[in-house]
């Protein structure tokens, strides 16, 4: 066949992507001669933007046995480079096994666009920067055309690299894990699929992480063929992470409050366990084997007591109930349950003769697991942590501007990663961390915990091991009291007429045993309107309750703090004694503001019962 004969220009290539055939028109619209041409490769004549297309496309070409429409941009012999359409087929032998390719170039849609210009006018210009959505145009062939200042803001890029960045490939700035696969956005537009407000996760130019959502949407040549994608792009990471933090905020409240529920149960069952147990030991004074069970019953009791007050912590916060405290049991108890089943072990150095200070246990507690827990995340592969706890002095002019006196001074160090400079200025604000999936509210409840004790809690930015948390707290004038079962504890009996409102039988069990023993008459109801009516037929009697002890919570009625208002405008000078499981609610930590006599915190022992009620 004589193809010089044919109108339009048409080439023919090997298995290889050699050229074997051309036309003249052919030669006369790329320019070249016929010996300069025959047996190049025609990747060498295709713009570099396009060429990855010929490299994917042709091995295709060659099995599927026809293409349409498939258009490359071509370099002529004069330098310039030329848009052009190829429509062809592969012809086989009687075998479908590949002699050569034949195709014809269509001279009508032959370009000089520039790729690396839309065509957008200055105004239009405007009008896509002015929009608070990130725009890209990427053509075919996946060579970005145009992008507007709000995509290079969302990718990390500034303003000036413009130019530099519609000279490469889409995916050459940003690669991702779904790039040259079905899965890429643009691969599936361009297969025909409509993509609308697809949540995408990418990777920045500074390495951020960012969320956002992808509408793409293909636009069209005169002659309707589809030649590129215009991306619009939304940068939704402040929305995600806003979400994150409420789900956080909602699990940890939603764990809050089964939190409470079971301490409150738990506390309940060991008030019938500790008051029993108080009472079993002093009717077996002349028993010491049986005395020294006792004990060890008591001592495991009280340790569960401090875990339920940890979840009550944890649940609700508030403000502390303090009492005298024994820090040195608190540091040792905390440490080996932090420690536990980790790689990394502690050194402690407490002053044999550590004064003990006035606060709430179960906070302090909580304190220092946080900066315990904080120290082994950061020695990730392992290491010591060294505890410091000692009495010091500060006189009026001391450093860190605390009040005169006597201190514990309290310090943690680890040999981890630090505290960078720049963050450490924000590592007590609210939701601030360094941790993948930390909620940034460890060091902010530690903070506000030890300022509640009027203490203080900071960074030593002279440490330069690791990092290094300072604990200041003022020391009690008091001596710890004794908190075990004391097998000789003697009293006498009080005689006292008790009203109480508690709503679980097996405390009223228990009580009632105490009471009893301690010569005391009781009579219980769990209504809050049936107590109410018990105290003011008591005034009518003229055979008055002595006081009234009001559980704080009962479930499904308005409780202890309803019914002591009520009783106190009954009687100005009702003795109310407020009991419950809910040891850190800021109605006990203040309750004599409430015009409480005092308090007995679940679980109570006959000795804490019999304290309080000898000083009605």
């Amino acid at each position: 066949m004589d193809y010089n004969t044919l109108p339009v220009p048409y080439q023919s290539l090997d298995k290889n992507g050699n050229i074997i055939i051309v036309n003249d028109a052919w030669l006369e619209l790329f320019g070249y001669d016929h010996e300069e041409i025959i047996g190049t490769w025609f990747g060498d004549l295709v713009h570099e933007d396009y060429l990855e297309n010929f490299k994917l496309n042709f091995p295709r070409f060659q099995k599927e046995g026809k293409i349409a429409g498939i258009i490359f941009k071509m370099r002529q012999k004069s330098g310039n480079f030329i848009e052009i359409s190829y429509n062809g087929k592969i012809l086989y032998d009687t075998n479908h096994n590949f002699i050569r390719s034949s195709c014809i170039i269509d001279p009508k849609i032959k370009s000089t666009r520039n790729p690396r210009n839309p065509n957008l006018d200055t105004q239009i210009n405007q009008i896509l920067n002015s929009l608070p959505l990130g725009i890209r145009i990427v053509d075919r062939y996946f060579s970005v055309r145009y992008v507007n200042s709000i995509f290079l803001n969302i990718m990390g890029c500034d303003s000036e690299e413009v130019q530099q960045f519609t000279q490469k490939k889409c995916y050459i700035d940003f690669p991702t894990m779904i790039c040259h696969t079905n899965k890429c956005v643009l691969r599936r537009i361009f297969a025909g699929e409509k993509i609308q407000g697809i949540e995408i996760k990418l990777k920045t130019k500074s390495s951020i992480d960012k969320t956002v959502i992808k509408n793409a949407t293909p636009y069209f040549d005169s002659n309707g063929d589809m030649v590129g994608i215009i991306e619009v792009v939304t940068d939704i990471s402040l929305r995600k992470s806003l979400e994150q933090d409420q789900s956080i905020t909602q699990r940890m409240e939603t764990i809050g409050l089964l939190a409470g529920g079971i301490a409150h149960d738990f506390n309940n069952i060991l008030t019938s366990i500790l008051g029993l147990n108080s009472l079993l030991a002093m009717e077996l004074e002349e028993h010491e084997d049986l005395q020294e069970l006792c004990q060890e019953m008591d001592l495991a009791g009280n340790k569960a007591k401090k875990l339920a007050n940890q979840l009550l912590t944890f649940a609700k916060g508030g403000a502390p109930i303090k009492k005298v405290l024994d820090l040195a049991s608190t540091i040792s108890f905390t440490s080996e349950l932090v420690f536990k089943g980790t790689n990394c072990t502690y050194q402690s150095s407490i002053d044999p003769d550590l004064l003990p200070i006035y606060g709430d246990e179960a906070q302090i507690h909580q304190v220092l697991q946080n900066l315990l827990l904080n120290a082994v995340q950061a020695m990730s592969d392992g290491g010591v942590v060294k505890i410091t706890a000692k009495n010091v002095h500060f006189d009026d002019l001391n450093s860190i501007k605390v009040p005169p006196g006597q201190y514990i001074y309290l310090s943690i160090e680890d040999t981890g990663v630090g505290i960078h400079k720049e963050n450490a200025s924000k590592i007590f604000d609210p939701y601030f961390t360094t941790k993948p999936h930390g909620t940034g509210l460890g060091l902010t409840t530690s903070y506000s915990i030890i300022k509640k004790h009027r203490g203080l809690l900071f960074h030593d930015d002279t440490y330069t091991l690791g990092a290094k948390f300072v604990i200041i707290l003022p020391v009690s004038k008091e001596i710890v009291s004794e908190t075990h079962v004391k097998t000789n504890f003697s009293f006498h009996e009080l005689g006292k007429h008790i009203l109480i409102l508690e709503d679980q039988s097996m405390i009223q069990h228990v009580l009632l045993k105490i009471l009893n023993k301690l010569g005391c008459t009781a009579d219980f109801t769990q209504i809050d309107e049936d107590l109410l009516q018990k105290y003011d037929q008591s005034l009518l009697s003229h055979h008055r309750y002595d006081c009234a002890i009001l559980d704080l919570i009962i479930p499904g009625k308005r409780g202890g703090k309803y019914v002591a208002t009520q009783l106190l405008k009954i009687d100005p000078k009702v003795k109310i004694i407020i009991s419950s499981g809910y040891s850190d609610d800021p109605f006990m930590a203040n309750y004599q503001k409430h015009g409480i006599f005092a308090i007995i915190p679940k679980p109570y022992t006959i000795q804490n019962v019999y304290r309080v009620l000898s000083t009605l």
